[in-house]
């Protein structure tokens, strides 16, 4: 695998301690520190994979052995390729950051009971576009010479989720 290749694993932009860039500072509020860093993860990881769309359409639409399966609220499982359910895991992601109900932005408005278990879905699902992309478009990453790009956000993701015990055996997709 390209993905596991020693030069390639350490190709960063930088080599920032992650685990200080991640840790809470003090009269932070935690849910506002959550909100910030998934919002900046969905824009890094929807940035990364925008340049690769083209390429995953290419090569995993047709690939009958490259799908998967979406189960939307009401518990039905519908069958996608690759492109449809990376689009459909990006647009369920920007459906949340956008609902001011549940990442408020106005001042004195408050996050619901339940934003920990959607930042742990949001989470779930890009960690889900992160692991196609390493499992299936390196090589495209490469070319695009975004390895670095890829490896710096993946280590500041996982740290992040590391630190805050977010893509936990209990996560939701």
């Amino acid at each position: 695998k390209f993905s596991l290749a020693d030069e390639l694993a350490n190709e960063r932009l930088t080599d920032i301690d992650f685990s200080v860039l991640v840790s809470l500072p003090n009269g932070i509020d935690i849910n506002e520190w959550l909100a910030s860093h998934t919002v900046s993860f969905f824009e890094h990881v929807n940035q990364l994979f925008s340049c690769l769309a083209e390429s995953c359409r290419a090569s995993c639409a047709q690939n009958s052995s490259i799908s998967y399966q979406w189960v939307d609220e009401k518990g039905k499982k519908t069958k996608y390729n690759a492109p449809q359910f990376v689009d459909l895991l990006l647009s369920s992601i920007q459906k949340y950051v956008e609902d001011e109900t549940i990442f408020p932005t106005k001042y004195g408005n408050k996050f619901p009971q339940t934003f920990e278990a959607i930042i742990r879905k949001v989470h779930c699902r890009l960690q889900q576009i992160i692991n196609h992309i390493y499992q299936y478009h390196m090589k495209s990453v490469m070319q695009l010479q975004l390895t670095a790009c890829l490896n710096t956000t993946l280590l500041h993701f996982r740290q992040f989720n590391d630190n805050f015990h977010l893509l936990t055996s209990s996560s939701t997709s």
